[in-house]
């Protein structure tokens, strides 16, 4: 037979999908593995893998800096309870200042207490004889 009796075999686009193997228009396919196609998805996956490292390390450093912010903030309300109920080191030992002071000026006020007493009666006595001498000019 010659060249022009055979009939034309059938042909596809190119670089169109036939399962694991692409005809590139020539009838000879490339396999997947070999294809942009392959390598497209290749990029692809590991896009989404790396995505998937960076989110699954993020959510795990969040996650542990959220369980410390609880955990912190459990030791501080014990503390600030325990601040509440018995008060902090600082404030009994600023009392006991305090103590020691209100006793000191205590002691010092009756000492000006008796001091002022004795004012009292000079100053009682001192007019007595002011009245005695003004009686003892108009005599």
């Amino acid at each position: 037979m010659s060249e022009h009796n055979q009939p034309e075999p059938h042909r596809t686009p190119a670089s169109s999908w036939r399962g694991f193997h692409i005809t590139n228009g020539t009838g000879a396919g490339a396999p997947f593995f070999k294809s942009n196609f392959f390598v497209f998805l290749l990029g692809q996956f590991l896009a989404f893998a790396c995505w998937f490292a960076i989110f699954a390390v993020s959510l795990g450093r969040y996650t542990q800096q959220f369980d410390d912010i609880r955990k912190w903030q459990g030791k501080v309300d014990e503390l600030l309870t325990r601040m509440d109920s018995q008060g902090t080191n600082a404030s009994h030992y600023s009392l006991m200042q305090e103590e020691k002071e209100i006793a000191a000026n205590t002691a010092r006020l009756a000492r000006l207490e008796e001091l002022t007493r004795k004012l009292d009666v000079m100053d009682e006595k001192i007019s007595r004889m002011e009245n005695d001498l003004k009686e003892l000019k108009k005599k």
